[in-house]
């Protein structure tokens, strides 16, 4: 389990009428308690308190017709995270992601209706070390529907 308070700053900027790029920052206090003494000596190893200072950005590429209700088109996001500006977790983090939005009014005669194709790849570079498990990508809640976030992982 963990818990944690959170200090995040995000500004935007259009670049142009397609490209936006958002940076932040993130000042986090994380706390890993009530670990389970079945768990792996990885996972015990990991109880305790640290202080995350990451700053990021995510720049993205979007082609669909709207923004709030995308029938067709395409985004794309590239995004950075580095971990170590102060506290005591170091990292680099990237991730990119892609989605496409088909219509399927031909199919259904309702032009209200789409399909979205997306797909996502990151990888963390942790200078060597071991990493965080609270650092980890995780699948669930918005990104694979009927599981809690970080509900699906390895067993």
């Amino acid at each position: 389990m963990t818990s944690g308070a959170t200090g995040r700053v995000a500004p935007g900027l259009r670049l142009q009428r397609h490209l936006s790029q958002v940076w932040s920052y993130s000042l986090v206090d994380r706390t890993v308690f009530n670990v389970a003494s079945t768990a792996s000596v990885f996972i015990a190893d990991q109880e305790g308190t640290t202080l995350l200072s990451q700053v990021g950005q995510v720049m993205t590429l979007d082609y669909r017709d709207s923004k709030i209700e995308p029938h067709s088109g395409s985004i794309t996001s590239l995004g950075t995270d580095f971990a170590g500006l102060g506290g005591n977790v170091n990292y680099i983090r990237g991730s990119v992601n892609e989605a496409y939005y088909v219509p399927v009014d031909r199919f259904t005669g309702n032009s209200d209706w789409a399909s979205r194709i997306a797909a996502g790849a990151g990888y963390l570079f942790n200078e060597g070390k071991q990493e965080q498990i609270i650092d980890r990508f995780f699948l669930g809640g918005d990104n694979l529907r009927g599981f809690e976030i970080g509900g699906c992982r390895p067993a």
